[in-house]
């Protein structure tokens, strides 16, 4: 687990900083205009994106981390229920979509960058039943190299873009390309490794079945992405794309600050799965984590406090200092918010996700509440200052549903 988590943290970093490096081009190049128009265009599709996937990622990682010898089953029966599942959502985005370009003042270039964006609605939950599968085996090589490989390619392909004036449109068609690249990679890689197993398809679940029993993770999924964007979209449409800039790289540092303790949550998850029939070891593994993502994440977030300015500084240039309170107010957010990540990790690994998802759908709806308020009276400001009221709620409301179980 300590392997993986080192494997995973690699991944974070590599992947966080190459992200990055892509958000500080744009930023750079197109200024704060530029980057907002970018990060609303992918907050409108990473949700569908994410509802595409329908937790079926999740649910592979711990089903087939419990019973590797149903591991091929599981994944065909993934990849006949996919196919459904995006159709669908498909659906539902162009009508989203189309009732977004009648009733808001969107521009012709953000529509283009959607449009062009919606493959993803495709590709990221098809790249990421492969992805879960590695997971579930524990094996998080194929995963830091498809994925940190891919996005240094985007950088690549984002510089030339910006360079030949093709604008954010350019930066979301290099977005594009590199996932279509990423998925060819990674099924490769998984065919290759699962060849010597013997498929028991009879034993595997129907179509029906599996999608019925991804239906919490599928609500969890939703829930999640959307509590993540929705201060972006709030701001943008409260604000304004200059305002949705500076929130975003401010939120972009805090990110930062999460690449350890997600590193972890991945290593966790699998090996939490595995260690469900053993209480007493799985509460211990539990605690000590706790601890140690306390001790991290406090850290982490005072760091981040005090250097907030000088990091905008060599990072964004002058031109976004302005967002240091901004990185200050999410950092105190980060401990709630790392330890409210691990109890969800360890109610999945128990079974418990119908817990995670009442709780969650209650600090959503007092996120949408607390945060319109907020942004329409202090602007970015109170979007910040909403994540930390939510997130403090959040580890408070679980905990308590929880405690019986983890003592």
């Amino acid at each position: 687990m300590s392997r993986n988590a080192l494997i995973l943290f690699a991944n974070n970093a590599g992947g966080a900083a190459l992200a990055f490096a892509i958000a500080v081009l744009i930023g750079r190049t197109l200024g704060a205009e530029g980057l907002g128009q970018y990060k609303f265009v992918i907050a409108w599709i990473t949700p569908l994106a994410l509802l595409a996937d329908f937790g079926l990622g999740t649910l592979l990682t711990r089903d087939a981390a419990r019973d590797r010898s149903a591991a091929i089953g599981l994944l065909r029966s993934a990849n006949r229920a996919l196919p459904w599942i995006v159709g669908a959502v498909l659906i539902a985005a162009s009508g989203a979509l189309l009732l977004t370009l009648l009733t808001a003042q969107v521009a012709p270039s953000i529509a283009i960058g959607i449009l062009l964006a919606g493959s993803l609605i495709a590709l990221d939950p098809w790249y990421g039943l492969y992805s879960a599968m590695f997971r579930a085996f524990e094996r998080m090589t194929p995963i830091l190299v498809v994925n940190v490989g891919g996005l240094f390619v985007q950088l690549l392909l984002t510089a030339f873009a910006l360079r030949t004036a093709s604008g954010f449109i350019g930066s979301i068609g290099a977005l594009v390309i590199v996932n279509v690249a990423q998925l060819a990679l990674i099924g490769g890689w998984w065919r290759r490794f699962a060849r010597p197993m013997p498929a028991h398809d009879s034993a595997a679940p129907t179509t029906r079945e599996l999608i019925r029993r991804a239906v919490p993770f599928a609500l969890a999924t939703l829930i999640g992405a959307l509590g993540v964007r929705l201060n972006v979209l709030l701001i943008g449409w409260r604000v304004g794309d200059s305002a949705v800039g500076l929130y975003s790289a401010a939120s972009s540092l805090v990110e930062a600050g999460r690449l350890l303790p997600n590193a972890l949550f991945g290593a966790l998850f699998p090996a939490l799965s595995r260690l469900a029939a053993q209480p007493a070891e799985l509460r211990r593994v539990f605690r000590r984590s706790a601890v140690l993502l306390t001790l991290i994440s406090s850290g982490l977030a005072l760091s981040l406090a005090i250097s907030a300015p000088l990091l905008l500084h060599l990072t964004y240039r002058d031109a976004f200092v302005s967002a240091a309170p901004l990185v200050q107010l999410l950092s105190v957010a980060l401990v709630p918010s790392v330890l409210h990540g691990l109890l969800n990790v360890y109610f999945y690994s128990l079974g418990c996700e119908n817990l995670v998802n009442r709780v969650s759908l209650i600090v959503l709806i007092a996120q949408a509440l607390i945060g319109g308020l907020c942004v329409a009276a202090f602007g970015a400001i109170g979007a910040a200052l909403a994540s930390v009221i939510v997130e403090c709620a959040a580890l408070v409301m679980l905990s308590l549903h929880g405690t019986r179980q983890i003592a």
